[in-house]
């Protein structure tokens, strides 16, 4: 585990193939930055969650996102909301070594577009999407 800032937190998102400073913006905007991150390692076989949303008109996919937790998050803790279809909890697994963007999950207002918003305060952690290959799903959701 390595200790980062917020300009070390840039610079592994620009290590790892996220450079668009628009998203840059949105992942920093979805961590307390007054909180402690880090660089994690994540070692084959740790599990991980993400609360994915349920297939709806506007999104008719079911897609693995970026943002992974682990046990004992909570949708609030997260910043995350069900939207209007929904969101169910999936298991996932590292199945090869990978370093993850880890950090508290910022207060955020509630925005339907995105489906965010809640109070923050839980462990998150965001694999950048070249990493996604290094995670498997435990059930039915895959990052392709």
């Amino acid at each position: 585990m390595k200790l980062l800032n917020e300009a070390g937190a840039r610079d592994y998102l620009d290590r790892n193939g996220v450079t668009n400073p628009v998203i840059v913006k949105a992942i920093l905007d979805g961590f307390d930055l007054g909180k402690p991150m880090y660089e994690q390692r994540l070692e084959p076989d740790t599990e991980l969650f993400q609360f994915m949303r349920r297939p709806s008109a506007g999104k008719p996919d079911l897609r693995v996102g970026n943002w992974f937790c682990l046990p004992g998050a909570s949708r609030s803790g997260l910043a995350i909301m069900d939207g209007l279809s929904g969101r169910e909890t999936h298991r996932f697994q590292v199945g090869s070594e990978l370093v993850a963007l880890e950090g508290t999950a910022s207060r955020l207002s509630l925005n339907w577009e995105y489906e965010i918003g809640g109070q923050g305060g839980h462990t998150q952690l965001y694999v950048p999407p070249r990493l996604l290959g290094h995670i498997r799903s435990l059930g039915n959701a895959h990052p392709w």
